[in-house]
């Protein structure tokens, strides 16, 4: 009788924790993506960019395509 309410008690305790945790796992990603351009609206080719968090001592680069885009950064 016992090991039937602890087990009752343990599989919601169980998978509320399984939950949290895939929450937790969630916040370590991002990504960034747009398009760099002049003063007059043209797309500036090759342009650095860099993404830095100093808390964390992050520093990402990446250059634009041909037509100013940014790819896909993952952080």
């Amino acid at each position: 009788m016992r090991f039937e309410s602890l087990f009752r008690r343990a599989v919601p305790l169980a998978a509320v924790a399984m939950l949290l945790a895939i929450t937790a796992f969630g916040q370590n990603t991002g990504s960034l993506s747009g398009i760099v351009q002049d003063p007059n609206g043209g797309a500036i080719a090759g342009a650095k960019v860099t993404v830095s968090d100093p808390t964390k001592g992050l520093s990402l680069e990446a250059k634009t395509n041909s037509e100013g885009t940014l790819d896909l950064l993952r952080l």
